[in-house]
């Protein structure tokens, strides 16, 4: 299964498996990423995991999406890929 790696302190980072079908990304406390940014939305984005592949799709946030530095609307996702919401920034 997927996963989303967050950058920590010291050069560590945190693991976050995501679970088949939409995993949720935002700021509001009831989505199942709770992205620590003021400029991400209540209601930001999704990473829809399939059996071929990872998409991410935005849910028309007001500050956007990005995959490696390009703002995005929906997009398949690769290894390595960094996903950055607001100023919260992860790699898939």
């Amino acid at each position: 299964m997927p996963k989303l790696f967050i950058p920590a302190a010291h050069g560590s980072r945190t693991e976050i498996p995501l679970r088949a079908n939409a995993n949720s990304l935002a700021r509001a406390a009831q989505n199942d990423i709770v992205v620590d940014s003021v400029s991400a939305s209540r209601r930001h984005a999704r990473i829809i995991v399939a059996p071929a592949f990872v998409t991410i799709e935005d849910l028309g946030s007001s500050n956007g999406t990005y995959v490696n530095g390009e703002r995005v609307q929906n997009q398949v996702l690769a290894d390595g890929d960094a996903v950055r919401i607001g100023t919260f920034e992860m790699r898939l």
